[in-house]
This record gives structure tokens, sequence and C-alpha cells, in this order.
């Protein structure tokens, strides 16, 4: 992972939303977070970091599981949708 790229990044933007599939709770996303809000990059923020995530539970299998339990581009556009008019 490059934790200076994902800081430079986040410093330009202003705020960040983190998409995974994975679970919150050891994944990706918590990980990322960690890294822009652990160090000298939460300051550069205009916004708290969001995340769009698997709900944190057992993963259904097929179609049906997946609509229920992975990001949807409904929940994504609705959290980019909070970090634009909200912060």
């Amino acid at each position: 992972m490059d934790e200076a790229e994902i800081l430079r990044t986040a410093k330009d933007c202003g705020r960040v939303l983190v998409v995974t599939e994975d679970r919150f709770h050891g994944g990706a996303a918590a990980t990322i977070s960690s890294v822009i809000t652990g160090g000298d990059g939460l300051y550069d923020l205009e916004a708290p970091v969001k995340t769009v995530t698997a709900i944190d539970a057992r993963v259904a299998y097929g179609v049906d599981g997946d609509n229920a339990c992975l990001p949807t581009v409904e929940k994504i556009v609705a959290a980019i949708e909070d970090l634009h008019n909200n912060y």
C-alpha cells in the first residue's frame, strides 16, 4: 500500500470516500482511514473520512446476497452527496 500517495491524494482532495467490498473491521477501508487520520493527514481534511463497505455480517451468496451485503451504486452516490452537501 502506497501510504505516501494516499496521504498526498487526501491532502489534494480534502475529502475522502473509501469504497471496498471488504467489511470495515479488518478490511482495507479501516486501514486506509487509519493511514489518513493517524498522522498529519487529518489536518488536511475538510470532512471526516467516509467509508462504504460490505455489511458487517456473513456475506450471502448469489446475486440477491451481493445486492444485500455489498456496496451498491445507490449507497456510494448517497455517501458522495453527503460529503459534498454537508461539509
